[in-house]
């Protein structure tokens, strides 16, 4: 990690634990100056920051001289050929003092970390952030069918805590990562937007003529 990335990294750290920002509002900050996600994934806006990579960089005490492998293996789904990841007992993992790696003091670190867990126990929903919003791999009627307009992005059930506490769809690209990555803020109740589809899909999709033309 070269001094950029070093700086970026305790700046996250500051930003959390002294200015009590969001792992979503930390995000759209960077995202806001057009400062690099440090570890690139795949896809069009790989190197824009999301609420997962906030969170890997706030909880990764490599950057306190800790260095932890081991945490996870690797099992395989009775019937399937599907494998995944479960994390193993703490006893199971393997530690090493790693001082050359430091960058963020042990008081700083520690800040950040009762910053989070105190808004995770604030909050009680896993995913959830201060925005009131969650944005995150939920399975819902029309899951991984649904695209924003503007960027590409996948539309996903994003709940809040507004007025009548409805669940909404919107970008997920726009929420998590901000309006320099996707401008796109609309938001749709879940209920209106599923009965409109599927009025949409019994009139057309599912005619009699369309059904006997199909079969």
């Amino acid at each position: 990690m070269n001094k950029e990335q070093a700086e970026i990294v305790q700046r996250i750290f500051r930003l959390c634990a002294e200015s009590g920002y969001s792992l979503k509002r930390i995000a759209h900050t960077l995202n806001s100056e057009g400062v690099l996600a440090p570890q690139p994934q795949k896809g069009r806006f790989s190197r824009s920051w999301c609420l997962s990579s906030v969170r890997h960089v706030l909880l990764n005490r490599k950057y306190v001289g800790k260095t932890i492998w081991n945490t996870k293996r690797k099992l395989r789904v009775p019937g399937t050929s599907k494998r995944v990841y479960r994390r193993r007992p703490e006893s199971e993992w393997t530690r090493l003092d790693t001082p050359h790696l430091r960058i963020v003091s042990d008081e700083l670190f520690a800040a950040a970390g009762r910053r989070f867990e105190k808004v995770k126990r604030a909050l009680g929903r896993p995913g959830q952030e201060s925005s009131g919003l969650i944005v995150g791999p939920r399975r819902y009627l029309f899951s991984g069918l649904l695209k924003c307009a503007e960027c590409g992005g996948s539309i996903t059930l994003v709940s809040g805590r507004g007025r009548n506490g409805a669940d909404r769809y919107g970008c997920s690209l726009h929420h998590q990562r901000g309006v320099t990555v996707c401008s796109n803020s609309l938001l749709v109740r879940r209920d209106e937007l599923e009965e409109s589809l599927l009025k949409g899909l019994s009139e057309s999709v599912l005619k009699t003529e369309v059904v006997d033309y199909a079969v």
